[in-house]
């Protein structure tokens, strides 16, 4: 749209939900699929990375894909912007932590 590269999938992790969909797939179907994650500027999807925005009132990360967190670190040209929901309780704009991770300069954005 107008220049700008927009990706979205609508695929979750499953491992240790009690809640199944057409949706859900196991960490090794995930890290496959995001193994494959195209150049983009926007990635859309349902799931956020571990560490940005999946903070739980339980104070977990139990709602998050660490897949998804990997493949955006270790991409080539990763997304300016990742957009995405399901923690209600952790809404905003977020920046993955100084944790000796690669600073990607994606800007995460947890729209729930």
């Amino acid at each position: 749209v107008a220049g700008v590269r927009v990706f979205g999938s609508s695929f979750v992790s499953c491992d240790g939900l009690p809640t199944r969909t057409g949706f859900n797939r196991t960490t090794a179907e995930m890290r496959a699929i995001w193994s494959k994650l195209p150049t983009c500027d926007v990635l859309l999807t349902h799931t956020p990375p571990r560490g940005a925005g999946d903070r739980t009132p339980l104070g977990g990360h139990d709602a998050s894909c660490a897949e998804l967190r990997d493949a955006i670190a270790g991409h080539a040209c990763p997304p300016k912007f990742h957009v995405f929901g399901h923690v209600h309780t952790d809404w905003g704009a977020h920046k993955m932590p100084a944790t000796g991770e690669r600073d990607t300069g994606t800007v995460h954005i947890n729209a729930a």
